[in-house]
């Protein structure tokens, strides 16, 4: 008897040792999205497209001692959130923010955990110098201006332009980068305009534009905003509109109907690709629809591939075993200069920013979103500002 029990607690003790050794550690990453506020739609793709990325590479782990997850919080909640991703050891690398101005002081909080951001996002307020812990997946608002001021002068022929923002102080932001790119691209801007804070009142502004008779209107304001001008811009009698270009901000699926029945042709300028364009792109597309049931968005692609690249940063860092973590993902992401995504090769200068950015402009549709490409404008960097890549 004394013999059984013997070998029944050594079978009991190997089967509780086997069980520990194959215990699964787990890594995350972080997505700061707009998980409220008019950009909820935008951010709840996000979240779709990084919990996708993350399940598929969850579900190909096989033998790997180590599972992912993902830990996501609104960027509206600002520094305190940010904080709370740099306190969790297991928090490997960040990607998201929209908002500009929730990059900033984030920033400051990952910079100092040793995070490494993947900033998805057009903002301008990534600092440009080295060792920042940053890298841009899209282009900054400066270099999207500059794309679709080009876009208005070569590729619809137009030689001048109005800009008018909405009521919030990034439309205010967002308007001064478009007035500044199409000033670059050779466009007479005629006319600045700016609706009061917390308005949606545009027909000051309506009445005023016909006289300058600018031949394109640049728009910077959130999708509730950009709804309500295009549809004043629709019931403006007596006036013919020129083609008007919505400013990142203002792209939605809840827009489309009203861009679609704007009584002006509607693009809305992105820096961020059609994924259908690519059979990688198709393949995310097919995944991201059948298993959440509606269409990612362009930014959202951006999102999927952010998230790979941090999964690629932390299985180098993990095999690595040097001990710090958040700092091997860094080493793996400026050590490789290139990374192919669904929707573009990705690469990046010794600042973070990315090399050979480009500006894509769709045509809203009533469609799927976010309507059909009607242009990609391949953005060179200023003069004075060459981009030198990572070596």
């Amino acid at each position: 008897m004394l013999l059984l029990l013997a070998a029944v607690a050594g079978m009991l003790l190997g089967a509780g040792c086997q069980r520990a050794d194959y215990q699964f550690r787990t890594y995350k990453i972080g997505l700061a999205a707009p998980l409220s506020g008019q950009a909820f739609s935008e951010g709840n793709r996000w979240l779709g497209a990084a919990r996708l990325a993350i399940g598929q590479w969850n579900e190909a782990a096989g033998a790997r001692r180590y599972r992912m997850e993902l830990v996501a919080l609104d960027e509206a909640e600002g520094p305190s959130g940010a904080r709370r991703l740099a306190l969790d050891p297991d928090v490997l690398g960040v990607v998201g923010h929209w908002d500009g101005a929730s990059v900033g002081p984030a920033l400051e909080e990952y910079r100092r955990a040793g995070l490494t951001l993947l900033l998805a996002g057009a903002s301008d307020l990534l600092p440009n110098a080295q060792g920042s812990g940053a890298l841009r997946l899209s282009p900054s608002a400066a270099t999207l201006s500059r794309g679709v001021g080009s876009f208005i002068a070569q590729g619809l022929g137009r030689g001048s332009a109005a800009v008018v923002a909405g009521p919030a102080l990034r439309d205010l932001s967002v308007g001064e980068a478009l007035r500044a790119g199409a000033a670059e691209a050779g466009l007479r801007v005629l006319r600045a305009e700016a609706v009061p804070p917390y308005s949606a009142d545009y027909r000051d502004i309506l009445e005023r534009l016909p006289s300058a008779a600018p031949q394109a209107i640049l728009y910077s304001g959130g999708p509730a905003e950009a709804g309500s001008f295009l549809e004043q811009l629709r019931q403006h009698e007596g006036w013919r509109p020129p083609p008007v270009v919505l400013a990142p901000h203002a792209g939605s699926p809840e827009a489309l109907p009203t861009a679609a029945a704007a009584s002006a042709v509607v693009y809305w300028a992105a820096g961020a690709g059609d994924a259908r364009a690519t059979n990688a792109g198709k393949a995310f597309w097919a995944s991201y629809q059948a298993r959440w049931g509606q269409a990612p968005s362009p930014y959202a692609a951006v999102v999927y591939d952010g998230t790979n690249l941090l999964l690629q940063g932390i299985e180098a860092a993990v095999a690595g075993r040097d001990g710090d973590a958040r700092g091997g993902v860094r080493a793996f992401l400026e050590r490789n200069v290139l990374y192919r995504g669904v929707t573009r090769e990705y690469a990046f200068d010794g600042r973070g920013e990315l090399l050979n950015p480009r500006v894509y402009l769709y045509r809203p549709d009533g469609a799927d979103f976010p309507g059909a490409l009607a242009a990609e404008v391949s953005v060179a960097t200023p003069a004075g500002q060459e981009a030198a890549p990572r070596r």
